[in-house]
């Protein structure tokens, strides 16, 4: 799976669990709403990133 995602993404993807984890051990839990926005348009982002590569995969299938 690692092999279709961005390394961009998954650099996001290791900062947002690091951010949260931090969150987490220290109980700033006041952090929390302003990181949720972002980790939803993470998820928007790699969702986008995967539909396109499995349109890639089709496109390369019916050739």
């Amino acid at each position: 799976m690692t092999k279709v995602i961005h390394s961009d993404f998954l650099t996001v993807a290791e900062a947002m669990t690091s951010a949260f984890s931090t969150i987490e051990n220290n109980q700033a839990w006041d952090l929390m709403p302003s990181l949720v926005p972002e980790l939803a348009f993470c998820f928007h982002m790699l969702q986008r990133e995967l539909n396109l590569h499995c349109i890639e995969l089709e496109y390369e299938k019916s050739q």
